[in-house]
């Protein structure tokens, strides 16, 4: 590939003002291409307003040079020699933290690479600064096309793949909608993509939600993960387990539910006044009745309340009754797994619905959690089954095939930031 030539601002600035015939030499000006002269004389305002800012700090440099009688090769020596000084301050600062000053005012850095690159090789410079071509080349467009009418302050004609206003508003109207605010991000997203309201992919959504409700990032450090407890098909893993919630009139309610593995789907709930071994059998029983599932196991903690005598009675009687036994594991003891999905949802359960309202009474309660448990089961997409709720997955419903709309919603996307009637962007499309 041909290299593309470059000439010296002041060449530039003599075409551009007319006045090539007193400052370049006839016989450099037969070199220089007719359409290159016609693009230098056809350059705008601002473009020779640049030239002439260029220009003024390259005659400071040339009357620095010339008062103290340094010369060009010994100018160079000096930048070099006051460049390692700057890399070692970037050592002792840091690379991030030294990275973030420099993006904190991307206009001035930008700007001054561009002043010096044709002193000294553009790429040397972002050596010098520990920049790569490629972000350098991200902060000159955001700088060169900003656009105040973008979402992303680019140009939408120039980067006509990102999100249109349209889509914005309607990130913007999911996540500040009363009846989402209690949803995770993804679930909301996934609600969109299945009512077709927006095609684009989780990871772009969290970008731009990310603009309207930063999330908070906890600071780093986890245990070594292992390999999760998880299903391969329904009712072949279940969990049950109790939790309390205290009511305005202070009065303890205890919560009992049964969740399945695979499906994370809400099999059998009840609100009770007293913990009980019986409550347990009988939801277990009414679970299991509906169901009939075979070779099912099913966990908990070991509280008397999970493994008293009603519920080892009631296994047998169903094992007799239907010809299939039921395994019954106590986490951390037959298993070496906690009974964290039960948990878990116990944890969504108050955290998201129940607290964010006064509950005065047990009705109340008993109402709040009815509403919860449709939600959760039959209209609130699941992290884990992206676009399917829990009730989907239970009843084998397939996860649709979202690549072909990807594909158009792109294509629609472009067309529409291209033929896009901005105003405001004052970049040469």
């Amino acid at each position: 590939m041909k290299s593309r030539k470059s000439y010296p601002t002041i060449i530039k600035w003599a075409y551009a003002k007319g006045r090539e015939n007193e400052i370049v030499p006839p016989k450099q000006r037969r070199l220089i291409p007719k359409q290159t002269i016609w693009q230098w004389k056809n350059l705008n305002l601002n473009a020779i307003d640049k030239l002439e800012e260029d220009l003024h700090l390259r005659q400071e440099i040339s009357s620095i040079n010339s008062k103290h009688g340094i010369n060009f090769k010994f100018h160079q020596q000096f930048l070099i020699a006051a460049t390692k000084i700057q890399l070692k301050t970037i050592e002792i600062i840091g690379e991030q933290k030294y990275h973030n000053i420099l993006a904190s005012d991307k206009v001035a850095f930008v700007r001054l690479i561009e002043h010096y690159s044709e002193l000294i090789d553009r790429g040397t410079l972002l050596k010098w600064f520990r920049i790569s071509t490629k972000r350098f080349l991200a902060w000159q467009s955001q700088v060169n096309y900003d656009c105040s009418s973008s979402v992303i302050s680019l140009c939408a004609k120039r980067y006509s793949n990102q999100t249109t206003m349209e889509e914005f508003q309607i990130i913007e109207k999911s996540l500040t909608d009363k009846n989402y605010l209690h949803w995770p991000k993804c679930s909301i997203h996934s609600m969109l993509l299945k009512q077709k309201k927006l095609i684009i992919s989780r990871s772009t959504f969290y970008k731009y939600a990310d603009q309207i409700k930063p999330t908070f990032k906890r600071p780093k450090g986890y245990r070594k993960k292992r390999a999760k407890l998880r299903a391969n098909q329904i009712n072949e893993l279940w969990h049950f387990d109790i939790s309390y919630f205290r009511t305005l009139d202070g009065q303890k309610h205890y919560i009992y539910a049964i969740i399945d593995n695979y499906s994370r789907k809400i099999l059998e709930w009840e609100v009770r006044s007293l913990i009980r071994n019986k409550y347990v059998s009988e939801m277990l029983l009414r679970a299991l009745g509906v169901q009939k599932p075979k070779l099912l196991k099913i966990m908990s903690d070991g509280g008397k309340e999970n493994v008293g005598k009603h519920v080892k009675i009631m296994l047998q009687k169903y094992k007799i009754e239907y010809g299939s036994e039921v395994k019954h594991m106590i986490a951390l003891k037959d298993i070496d797994y906690s009974n964290n999905m039960i948990e878990r949802f116990f944890r969504i359960m108050k955290s998201d619905y129940l607290y964010l309202t006064d509950i005065e009474n047990g009705d109340i309660l008993f109402d709040k959690i009815s509403h919860l448990m449709k939600e959760y089961n039959y209209v609130r997409p699941h992290y884990a089954h992206q676009l399917l709720t829990p009730h989907e997955v239970y009843i084998g419903i397939k996860l649709p095939d979202m690549k072909a709309r990807h594909i158009a919603a792109r294509i629609e996307r472009i067309n529409t930031n291209r033929t896009c009637s901005c105003t405001l962007c004052t970049c040469d499309t």
